[in-house]
């Protein structure tokens, strides 16, 4: 991980209350996978004194398109300070044919959405759950081949235990308030419908505030059944069969 310059090459609407920026950054960052992400300072200043936590939802040609709430002001040529890449790949398990299953409660799914995509290119079959608020997510900044259910309820949407079922893997996303107690509702539902869940098959993806993004703060350890992990090292995603769930 190190620091760097990017540029704003682009910046545009992808729907109601979301933009998209394309960074231009060093090959080393170009080549990014699904689940890293760039702490970043978008000017001069140290005001505020912590960076932000950047996302990618794709990387083409040397760029990285990142997705932010609409309120950032950007343009087109500013230069951004970022330091990456944080965290680790999302634990996939590729190939053809797979079946994969995102979930995102009460947040946007802006961290499962590179998924998404390098999961459609390689011919893996994709359904994307939003749950609570989730469901007032555009379908404009979402990959057109994943299939998209939405569910007013923070516990079941329609036909849930078929999609439970059909999954290969499941990756959650949940917001930032009681997400302990939403990874574990959730958690809990798949278990209900599977049975007992093997490691690799539902993980979370944690997405709470980085201060360092090199765990050397501890701000983002989650308590685990035989050791604590850091998100900002060892996540962003953790299997949820070894998190101390509630």
């Amino acid at each position: 991980m190190q620091e760097s310059e990017a540029i704003i090459e682009r910046v545009w609407q992808a729907g109601p209350g979301v933009q998209r920026v394309e960074l231009a950054v060093e090959p080393a960052l170009a080549s990014m996978e699904p689940g890293q992400s760039l702490l970043a300072r978008p000017n001069e200043s140290w005001e505020p004194y912590l960076r932000e936590h950047w996302i990618p939802v794709d990387n083409e040609a040397g760029l990285l398109t990142i997705e932010l709430n609409h309120d950032r002001h950007l343009s087109p040529g500013q230069i951004v300070s970022v330091i990456g890449p944080v965290g680790e790949p999302l634990p996939w398990i590729s190939g053809g044919g797979k079946h994969l299953l995102l979930i995102a409660q009460d947040v946007a799914p802006t961290s499962v959405l590179f998924l998404a995509k390098v999961a459609i290119e390689l011919t893996a079959e994709v359904a994307l759950i939003l749950l609570g608020s989730s469901a007032e997510y555009p379908y404009a900044g979402i990959p057109a081949a994943v299939e998209v259910i939405t569910g007013e309820s923070l516990t079941s949407w329609p036909d849930d235990e078929v999609y439970i079922e059909w999954a290969d893997q499941t990756f959650i996303t949940v917001g930032d308030s009681f997400w302990l107690d939403q990874f574990s509702t959730l958690f809990h539902k798949i278990e209900g419908v599977r049975g007992r869940l093997s490691v690799n098959s539902v993980y979370g993806v944690f997405t709470q505030t980085l201060p360092c993004g090199v765990g050397a703060c501890g701000t983002c350890m989650i308590r685990c059944k035989t050791t604590a992990k850091l998100t900002c090292t060892q996540g962003p995603a953790l299997d949820l069969t070894e998190v101390q769930l509630l």
